[in-house]
């Protein structure tokens, strides 16, 4: 099993999931990981609403500190665009910028920054892999650490789909990291961009250099200047992994024990799948999809007695 000098925990997140991260903390706790090693990044002006999160293993950073000044100013500026003039006009700002390139701050709306953020956090820690959670995923199960990786060798979560299997934002995810980083001889596409997700540090520094390479500048803009909504992460990092990292580190592999819940008809029936995975020995991690957007119906309150009754 991976030792506290192995391994660390990461989520980013932001005021709109602090309910959600919640009950990541309370589920971590319940399945005795509460005291393994956490840094969770928050929006700057988000701290002081996570400031009573941070106990047990919790360190809090903020995107000011992880981040470059001019993609935290970017993404600030960003921020009081919407606040201003809406989200619709943010939306035709972001359309604007994916056909002309312009304008760039956009690009660094939240969801956007929050990727980065968790390469990031690489020239932040000194474990040898860091696992993202995001803040909808709750422990249903009491998972194997050695899932992560052991001694040496990090594991990196796949899940290669025939392309007409795929979603169009897994292709489109998956073909940039191809252009980025090499094509695969078969003609599948690597679909897992979900989390839990294993970021072995070594290799996301050498993807951090290959970027800026790409980019001439920071590696930030080696993602930055790809189209907005074209690139996520964790394909990059995937793709980068099977191409350019050593491969002695690392081992390709799906996790069979991730569950979700998403798509419309299964939020009609969230508290029963919850009760499902629970119940499914080989169920450890639940995604349970936060959309903002329909936060009314679908925010945590609606579930959140299903989780009291497994987690206490």
């Amino acid at each position: 099993m991976p030792s506290a000098d192995d391994l660390a925990l990461a989520t980013v997140t932001w005021r709109g999931d602090l309910d959600h991260f919640r009950w990541l903390r309370r589920s971590l706790r319940h399945f005795g990981l509460g005291a393994l090693p956490h840094v969770v990044v928050v929006h700057t002006e988000d701290a002081a609403l996570f400031a009573d999160e941070i106990r047990d293993g919790v360190q809090l950073l903020t995107t000011a500190e992880v981040l470059p000044a001019d993609v935290e100013r970017a993404r600030v500026r960003a921020l009081r665009f919407r606040a201003r003039f809406g989200r619709r006009a943010a939306r035709l700002l972001l359309s604007l910028s994916k056909r002309l390139g312009w304008p760039d701050f956009i690009r660094c709306e939240g969801w956007q920054v929050q990727q980065l953020s968790k390469l990031a956090l690489a020239s932040h820690l000194r474990v040898r892999r860091y696992v993202v959670i995001d803040s909808d995923v709750v422990i249903c199960g009491a998972p194997d650490l050695a899932l992560f990786g052991q001694g040496a060798v990090t594991s990196v979560f796949e899940q290669w789909l025939a392309p007409e299997a795929a979603t169009k934002q897994q292709r489109r995810w998956y073909a940039t990291a191809v252009a980025l980083f090499g094509a695969d001889a078969v003609p599948q596409v690597n679909g897992y961009v979900g989390t839990p997700f294993v970021f072995e540090r070594e290799t996301v520094l050498a993807l951090q250099a290959a970027l800026a390479r790409i980019s001439g500048r920071h590696w930030t803009r080696g993602l930055l200047d790809q189209r907005p909504g074209r690139w996520s992460e964790f394909a990059s990092y995937s793709q980068f992994a099977r191409h350019h990292a050593d491969p002695a580190r690392l081992r390709f592999r799906d996790i069979p024990h991730h569950r979700r819940i998403g798509e419309p008809e299964e939020r009609a029936q969230t508290a029963a799948l919850i009760d499902r995975a629970f119940d499914d020995p080989q169920a450890w991690f639940l995604t349970i999809e936060s959309d903002q957007r329909l936060a009314g119906r679908h925010g945590v309150s609606g579930y959140a007695d299903a989780l009291a009754r497994h987690l206490g």
